[in-house]
């Protein structure tokens, strides 16, 4: 339990900060352009290492606190699992395309901006993703 914590916090917390603070190294132009790489990098990275979360997560699956025994169908483990690939999926699939397109127009135009819809509504849709999964993962409802 302790890896699958620590693991959350030291990559989905990462992750979680970059696709927010993201759109403003957009807005940076020029200046931000490092970052806007570095984001880009974070963001494929961390996504994929998200797995090793996932995964300490599932071996813990029957290994509920205090004897009690949980399975995959309990509705608050499946439906943080279904959330998780769905911040990945949007991680992967908009995110980290719109932070891609928007470093490629910072250096050849000098303007990104036309990039942050897609940058704030993925950005918000994971970090919603990532507090949905803690808050069922905390309240654990219908047990």
């Amino acid at each position: 339990m302790t890896l699958h914590i620590l693991t959350a916090i030291f990559i989905i917390g990462p992750l979680a900060a970059t696709t927010v603070t993201a759109p403003r190294l957009v807005r940076l132009g020029r200046p931000g352009l490092a970052g806007l790489r570095g984001a880009l990098a974070t963001v494929r990275w961390l996504s994929a290492g998200s797995i090793v979360t996932a995964g300490l997560g599932f071996s813990l699956v029957h290994k509920g606190s205090f004897g009690s025994v949980r399975s995959l169908s309990d509705t608050w483990l499946s439906a943080s699992i279904v959330l998780w690939v769905v911040a990945v999926l949007v991680n992967l699939g908009v995110v980290a395309p719109a932070l891609n397109r928007a470093a490629r127009d910072v250096e050849d135009y000098g303007d990104g901006r036309r990039h942050l819809p897609a940058l704030v509504l993925g950005g918000s849709l994971t970090a919603l993703c990532w507090a949905l999964i803690v808050v069922l993962m905390t309240v654990k409802p219908g047990t």
